[in-house]
This record gives structure tokens, C-alpha cells and sequence, in this order.
């Protein structure tokens, strides 16, 4: 019976050869030597600047950057993609060639093929670059600039008390460079996504449920026909259900009085986040409870109505809002400090001297302050130090 090929090239692999074992290293050694040469030639050519924009999709970006200081400046040097996009090191350089190879899918289904398609989707791949950078410590910035080589007196005189600051705190490059080689994403739609993802959370019933949190300010009314004003309850603040009329809620509200602010109800004892802020008519309506803390700290609580609108069942949709509209917002001239880099008391002085700079409404910008505050601890270990770094002064 005839032998199919592969069978016979099998047997032909496996009988002895009547070539010297010397010959065969050294074909074996220059086959070798071509495999790898060809493999690190190709891996070098995919770093050039020819290989990165060689697809259309690259064709906006590339232009964006061909007019920025990386690529056009007074010294005549400049950088290229793999620069900033590509490690030095061997090892972690093939580990983000792999991780690159999931844009030939992205490629084969059209995700960014067009201007539109890739506008849509530049917020999301520029905050997985951002992520990818904190990460590594800006490592491929750091390939060009290093906080020994700088001279302070050289630089211009906004930059140089943010410089000080940041490598104090031990910031990375890219917490404070973003859109220097691109331009900045919208972060509009982001936002707008995640603030519908909280209407809808508001939207859900909260009939059978026995503590409700406000995604808002609301206004606490004395009666359910709301013929008297109370007072403000705080966005996330913690309300037990008493009773329900129509669409009314009595609630009652639980925290601490610091000595000298009668109306005044917070979180915890000196964690000065507020719960309620009450009017002087009002403040008959509260009880004490009779525990008593350093300080003078007294436990107290206060019972009212609210519309039962604007209402979640538990925190999660607002922190989740909290945190998109912090980290895109808070993040497009420096780095969205970690809420425990700060103490609580210091996050309404830090807002209150970045207001001017932000976009924020009213509730958008008070539901930061609980957010941050409420993750924050009683004293931060930067305390006393950002103030004059990044308000500009």
C-alpha cells in the first residue's frame, strides 16, 4: 500500500542523516540566526513613524500631532508614536506588542474606520493610554524628561511651584500632560451616560424600601403638605422611612451636632460631612439623643417630610456618578487626586478654589464635596499644600 506524504515526510524527518552533526548546528545555528534577525528587524519596523500611521484610522491623530510641540519645536528635537507609546525594555516591550495585536480585530470589524466612529471611541481608548501610563509611572515620558535633569529658575512661574508640589506627592507625567501630543477627548457624553445612568436608578421603585438616600439636595418639609420649610438634606445622606403619603416620605434624619453650629447636622463626629443644614425655626424639631462625644459632639436627629422624588435605594448609583463626573472633570489640568490624599475639612477650601475653573452646577459641584469628603479621611497627608499649586496662585 503507497504511503500519503505526510507520512513519508515523517519517516524522512526521523531517519538518521548522513550529514555531520557539525553541519547540521550550523544550519540549524543560521536558520536560527535569520528567524531572529527577521523577527527583531520587523518588531523595529513596527516602531517607525511610517509603520504607526500607516492605516487610515491614524491619519487624524497623526496630523493633531505633527502640530504639536513633540513633534515641531525650537530645539529640533522631536518624538515619534513608539516614543511615547512603546517601552525601551525588551520584555515590556513585547508584553504591549501583544497586547497590540487586538487592533488587527478592531481593524477587521470597522471600529474606528471612519472620523465619526473614531471620535465616538477617543475617550475611551485615551483613558485606557492614561491608565496605562499612571500605571508604569509615565515610564516612556520619563525615557526624555526626569525630575533631576529640570531646572527649576528655567521654567515659567506657574509651573514651577506645580512641578515642586508634584514630585512631592510623587505625581507621574501624564496625572498633569494630557492632550499635549492629541487633543483632549469630549467628555461630555461620558458624563451625560453615567447622569442618565442615575436618573435611571432614581426611576426605580423605592415603595418597600426602609432607607432612602437623595441623588440631590432636597428641601424638608415640616408636613406632607409641605406647608413649612425645614430645611436642606444633603445629596447620599442616609434617611429611615417613618411613614408615606402619596408622594411624600417622612424621614428621619441621624448624625452628630458640633458645639457652636446648632443647625448644622453632620456624618460622624469631626467628619464634618453635612447631613442637614436646618433653619432656625426648625431647630425645635431636633432631638438629642444623649450620646455625648469628645469634644462636645452630640448625637441628634431630626424627623420631616420629603418628596419621595430624586430617591435611590442605596449609594452606589450616586458614588458611580460621583466618580465619572470627578475623574473626567477633575482631571483635565492635573491629575484627579485620590480623596485620601486630603482631609475632610480640607476638600470644600480645595473646590471652593477650583470652582472658577470647572463647569459645575450647583448640585454637581456640592455632590463632589460629599463624595470626596466621605472617602476622605480626618487629616490627609498632604494637608496645607495644594492650595497655592493649583488654584494658580
Amino acid at each position: 500500500m503507497k504511503r500519503g506524504l505526510i507520512s513519508r515526510l515523517w519517516s524522512w524527518m526521523w531517519r538518521p542523516s548522513r550529514l555531520a552533526a557539525a553541519t547540521l548546528l550550523i544550519l540549524g545555528g543560521t536558520l536560527g540566526v535569520i528567524a531572529t534577525g527577521g523577527f527583531v528587524g520587523f518588531v523595529e519596523y513596527s516602531n517607525t513613524e511610517e509603520f504607526c500611521v500607516g492605516c487610515h484610522e491614524m491619519e487624524g491623530v497623526y496630523e493633531e500631532f505633527k502640530t504639536s510641540v513633540h513633534a515641531a519645536n525650537g530645539s529640533g528635537v522631536g518624538a515619534i508614536c513608539s516614543d511615547c507609546h512603546v517601552p525601551k525594555t525588551w520584555v515590556e516591550k513585547m508584553v504591549a506588542k501583544v497586547g497590540a495585536t487586538k487592533e488587527l480585530y478592531h481593524k477587521v470589524l470597522g471600529t474606528i474606520s471612519t472620523p465619526e466612529k473614531f471620535e465616538a471611541h477617543r475617550l475611551q481608548m485615551a483613558r485606557s493610554t492614561w491608565d496605562k501610563m499612571l500605571a508604569s509611572d509615565s515610564r516612556e515620558c520619563r525615557n526624555c524628561h526626569s525630575w533631576d535633569r529640570m531646572i527649576s529658575d528655567k521654567q515659567r512661574d506657574k509651573a514651577r511651584p506645580r512641578h515642586m508640589k508634584a514630585r512631592q506627592r510623587g505625581e507621574t507625567c501624564i496625572g498633569c500632560h494630557k492632550g499635549i501630543a492629541h487633543k483632549k477627548p469630549d467628555i461630555e457624553p461620558a458624563i451625560a451616560a453615567a447622569r442618565e445612568a442615575l436618573e435611571v436608578s432614581k426611576d426605580k421603585s423605592t415603595d418597600k424600601v426602609t432607607v432612602l438616600y437623595p441623588a440631590q439636595s432636597a428641601t424638608l418639609y415640616r408636613d406632607d403638605a409641605r406647608s413649612g420649610k425645614m430645611g436642606t438634606i444633603l445629596v447620599a445622606t442616609p434617611l429611615a422611612v417613618l411613614e408615606r403619603a402619596d408622594d411624600m416620605v417622612r424621614v428621619r434624619v441621624e448624625g452628630w451636632r458640633e458645639p457652636g453650629k446648632k443647625n448644622a447636622i453632620f456624618a460622624d463626629v469631626g467628619r464634618r460631612v453635612y447631613r442637614a443644614g436646618l433653619r432656625k425655626s426648625a431647630l425645635s424639631a431636633i432631638q438629642v439623643e444623649g450620646t455625648n462625644a469628645g469634644g462636645g459632639w452630640v448625637s441628634v436627629s431630626v424627623e420631616g417630610w420629603v418628596k419621595n422624588q430624586g430617591m435611590v435605594k442605596d449609594r452606589a448609583s450616586i458614588w458611580a456618578f460621583a466618580e465619572t463626573l470627578y475623574e473626567l472633570q477633575c482631571s483635565q489640568c492635573h491629575m484627579a487626586y485620590p480623596a485620601e490624599w486630603f482631609g475632610i475639612d480640607q476638600w470644600p477650601d480645595l473646590l471652593k478654589a477650583m470652582k472658577p475653573m470647572v463647569d459645575l452646577s450647583k448640585d454637581d459641584n456640592r455632590l463632589l464635596q460629599i463624595y470626596l469628603q466621605s472617602h476622605a479621611p480626618l487629616e490627609g497627608p498632604h494637608d496645607g499644600t495644594i492650595r497655592q499649586a493649583d488654584a494658580g496662585s
